[in-house]
């Protein structure tokens, strides 16, 4: 009868949601008779997950049929407002009829650097498994081992194949070698795809560990339905063994600020190591990057994740808790040779001049408690405000002191595959992801850099814009 979302993260009115579905149809008896309700296995709105494992008892209150199958279409429903809809993919999943047989072991002792270290000597144990573990291990570090068997499937089709451990790994299937990792003080989540036609194929699994602090554990899931199925003894990989409280951090009645690492959409390889979460008590949030000036990422609701900053020895990042709206990397604010030229790119620390660019940390402005930062661009003095509105839109103003007479100065607002221009004046950016529109300021241009739209403005004089999402 209808169960409200964990959390909303939905976008603006005429932008591109994107949602992800795993639905689990209701199962029957051979005699036809219902034995388990429709699941949603899960439910993903922009990449936020919104609903979890929620059982379905009954249809949908305008059904195409009312009585349920395990197999029907597709129904999507859209009577309440104008509805655009778009990219719809589907994949029919099937659990995995998938089984290990034959299992052998054979382990070593010692500290090992490579597979190779220890597979031409003598092992110092051997025998017949039940099932896939790691459990017959003497030693709880310094050790080498491997597993030989038999994998059976009983369909043919791509399986994905994972293959969980400590210390190092590798995993041979009908003499393909699919995951190879030669370290032993790893704590690795791998996996790879493998066509198999129906029948039994041999497999081998490798590990070594010398690393004292990593407990020993090996697992093997195979993946063809929406989860992940193990295919090993329970204790060999337990689920979350070792549980942690996250350490959420929220505004609470006042702006609260945190400095942290920040993986640009999420991926390490983008790390900014100098920005600082804003949370604001309104629950619109973001990262300012302090490297280069620039506005990194909004959202809305919860603040952010602190776990892996804290705990334990942690990494120095954080999370946005919200569907975080990431915008561009780099410096914003620059003289062009022309309108054609390139913004700057930093990518390393030592590509910084602080004769072109110096950040000057912040102040915190006395009737709000909210951060203006500050920094100097071949001496001009450049101020950012930036505090979210009452319709939750984020409003950046840049205040210019000491502009100079020297031409070419711009300002990039957002980049991304395209820009198009709204009839009431904002700014679509990346195809719908987000709005921007000018509030004080010269007339924006659009141009193409490198294969990437940019949305930039000629700069003379303080400007202000918004971000809707």
């Amino acid at each position: 009868m209808g169960k409200a979302p964990l959390s909303n993260p939905a976008k603006a009115p005429g932008l591109w949601q994107k949602l992800k579905i795993s639905f689990r149809a209701p199962r029957f008896n051979e005699k036809g008779q219902k034995v388990e309700n429709a699941r949603f296995n899960y439910v993903d709105l922009n990449g936020i997950r919104i609903h979890d494992n929620v059982e379905v008892p009954l249809p949908t209150g305008g059904p195409v049929e009312n009585n349920e199958k395990p197999y029907g279409p597709l129904m999507i429903q859209g009577d309440h407002g104008p509805v655009a809809l778009r990219n719809i993919k589907y994949t029919r999943l099937k659990e995995a009829g998938v089984a290990l047989s034959d299992l052998t072991y054979q382990t070593w002792y010692g500290n090992f650097k490579l597979i190779s270290d220890y597979t031409g000597l003598k092992p110092d144990a051997w025998g017949t498994l039940t099932e896939l573990t790691c459990e017959v291990l003497e030693n709880e570090d310094a050790y080498g081992s491997s597993y030989r068997g038999t994998i059976t499937v009983s369909d043919d089709g791509n399986y994905k194949l994972i293959l969980a451990y400590t210390g190092g790994g590798r995993l041979v299937v009908n003499n393909q070698q699919l995951i190879n990792y030669q370290s032993g003080d790893g704590f690795r989540r791998d996996e790879a795809t493998i066509l198999l036609k129906a029948g039994s194929y041999p497999f081998e699994i490798y590990n070594f560990k010398n690393a004292s602090w990593l407990p020993p554990r090996l697992g093997l899931f195979v993946q063809t339905g929406a989860s992940p199925k193990a295919l090993h003894a329970f204790n060999s990989f337990p689920p979350d063994d070792q549980p942690v409280s996250p350490i959420l951090i929220n505004p609470g009645s006042e702006p609260k600020m945190i400095r942290a690492f920040l993986d640009f959409k999420g991926q390490y390889k983008q790390r900014l190591t100098h920005t600082i979460g804003v949370g604001d008590p309104a629950g619109t949030h973001y990262v300012y990057d302090l490297k280069s000036g620039n506005l990194a990422c909004v959202w809305h609701g919860d603040f952010v994740d602190a776990t892996p900053m804290w705990h334990d020895r942690g990494d120095g990042s954080f999370r946005p808790m919200g569907a975080a709206q990431y915008l561009f990397n780099n410096q914003p604010l620059s003289f062009l040779a022309s309108e054609s030229t390139p913004f700057p790119v930093i990518t390393r620390e030592d590509e910084i001049n602080p004769d072109d660019y110096r950040g000057k940390g912040y102040v915190i402005e006395a009737n709000t408690g909210r951060p203006i930062f500050n920094y100097l661009y071949q001496g001009i003095v450049v101020e950012d405000k930036i505090y979210p509105d009452q319709q939750g839109r984020m409003i950046h103003e840049v205040n210019i002191k000491n502009r100079g007479a020297k031409p070419g100065l711009f300002y990039k607002l957002a980049e991304g595959k395209s820009i198009e221009q709204n009839p009431n004046g904002a700014y679509a950016i990346d195809d719908k992801s987000y709005y921007i529109r000018i509030t004080k300021g010269a007339t924006p241009k659009i141009r193409e850099v490198n294969g990437i739209q940019e949305l930039y403005i000629p700069v003379d004089d303080s400007f202000a814009y918004s971000i809707v999402w």
